[in-house]
């Protein structure tokens, strides 16, 4: 496949091995389930607990404020009420040697929380999006902003102890993955860490949560295990170097690249689509043919080895990062009403015209539906915080009006007034109300929708809008 690329190339030869969820271990036909849930219907799963810490059933924080939270009463969710500025310290009952524990916490602005496992080996669980701070020798920062759900995932293997008590081997993190990104992989641990509510080293200690801010945890899980061989399908397996000479990685350094490609969605090849990566590592691919946004991504931007290896038989570009995707239905259509369902595929109307670039390689996309002509333009701001749309629309002659989906999801809540939270606190979408276009938040089947209308065109409006995660 002939590609047009602006910018420059980087191949780096690293793994493209792709590690099973630790949720998949459930598929297997053990009678008892190997991945458990630690309950939080209640607080016995930990030991004595400060007043603080809470079982509730739903929880949201302010994306501005640290202190401002909503809580609702309940099960299934465990937070923190921050009182001052001490630290709250909760111990689990488990007394664990090597775990692999997955989770999801949300934090609030400015939250800093410390997980320690065996109480001694330190997980920074901090809000970095809002002060742009990484992980100790984590390779990206992939936090999400505060009032999101994120995950995480950590191997740990437990220091060793010979028959008097002498250590012969170091605690390791063998891996923590963020939000769907390895961050450490094999990191020794020679000693606990500094300011560990426990002291010394043990063959087996509970894991400790010393909140130092607003936060929550659900869907807590875990597995004990004996070797680091047990857990090997769930962390994935070290690359055979005979294919290292293979790997095609394709990384924006100066400008921003756009690569025509196919790409999977939903186990599906789209075979009309455009991933485009910026140098700041954040990146989106979008669908040509619906002019639909269908993924975006922190971190590094494709590995296109399917693409150019074997005569590009597979030609599918994948994406690397912490990635979501969204919905892949039409970013625009003329509907007559506001009560009109979305379509599912472009009209016969649409038409894709091309790409101009400007002097940063940053592409604006044109397209036509009926008698609208339309420049669509996607770049991050704000350092990366934010990836901004707008689009510009030239006057139309249609009876009916175009309108525009912001986003779609399970559920869709105005948590300020320019600003909402898409599928259960996933990310938001920011848009300004005093537009010339205002947002509605519609029921559509088994979600909800925010669409905006665009009626009454002179010359050119513009309608702009942020997907902050």
């Amino acid at each position: 496949m002939r590609t047009f690329i602006r910018g420059s190339i980087v191949l780096f030869l690293v793994a493209c091995n792709y590690f099973t969820s630790l949720t998949k271990l459930q598929a297997q036909t053990d009678t008892k389930p190997i991945l458990k849930n630690l309950s939080l219907n209640d607080l016995s799963g930990f030991k004595t607990v400060p007043q603080q810490w809470k079982i509730v059933e739903d929880v949201s924080y302010d994306f501005n404020k640290p202190e401002k939270s909503v809580i609702k009463n309940g099960t299934g969710i465990l937070i923190n009420i921050p009182k001052g500025r001490s630290e709250s310290i909760l111990a689990s009952n488990l007394e664990h040697n090597n775990l692999a524990i997955e989770f999801e916490f949300m934090l609030a602005k400015g939250s800093q929380t410390t997980m320690y496992l065996q109480g001694r080996y330190a997980i920074k669980l901090n809000d970095s999006w809002s002060n742009q701070q990484t992980l100790p020798d984590a390779r990206i920062n992939v936090c999400r902003a505060p009032g999101l759900w994120q995950k995480m995932t950590v191997f740990f293997q437990a220091p060793k102890f010979n028959n008097s008590g002498t250590k012969t081997d170091n605690a390791k993190f063998l891996k923590v993955e963020y939000n769907g990104v390895t961050i450490q992989e094999n990191i020794e641990i020679k000693e606990p860490s500094i300011n560990s509510p426990l002291k010394g080293e043990v063959a087996n200690g509970p894991w400790v949560l010393a909140a130092g801010g607003a936060i929550a945890f659900k869907n807590i899980r875990y597995l004990q295990f004996e070797n680091p061989a047990d857990v090997k399908d769930c962390m994935g397996s070290v690359p055979n170097e005979n294919i290292l000479d293979r790997q095609i990685i394709v990384t924006p350094q100066l400008k921003t690249i756009v690569q025509r490609c196919f790409i999977e969605y939903d186990h599906k090849k789209r075979t009309f689509c455009a991933a485009v990566g910026h140098p700041d590592k954040i990146n989106y691919a979008i669908d040509l043919s619906q002019g639909a946004l269908i993924n975006f991504w922190k971190g590094g931007f494709i590995d296109a080895t399917s693409m150019w290896t074997q005569r590009g038989e597979t030609q599918i570009a994948v994406p690397l990062g912490s990635k979501f995707e969204i919905s892949p239905s039409p970013a625009f259509a003329i509907l007559s009403n506001d009560k009109d369902k979305w379509p599912e595929k472009q009209s016969d109307k649409f038409k894709f015209k091309g790409y101009k670039v400007d002097v940063d390689g940053k592409p604006t996309f044109l397209y036509t539906v009926s008698n609208f002509s339309i420049e669509d333009k996607i770049e991050p701001q704000e350092n990366g915080s934010l990836l901004t749309r707008i689009y510009r629309v030239s006057s139309g002659k249609d009876a009916n009006i175009l309108w525009f989906k912001l986003a779609e999801g399970i559920n869709i809540k105005q948590v300020e007034k320019d600003l909402y939270s898409i599928n259960n606190s996933s990310y938001y979408i920011k848009y300004a109300n005093d537009q010339s276009s205002k947002a509605i938040l519609r029921e559509a089947g088994v979600g909800q929708e925010l669409i905006v209308p665009i009626s009454g065109l002179k010359n050119q409006t513009e309608i702009k809008y942020s997907i902050i995660w």
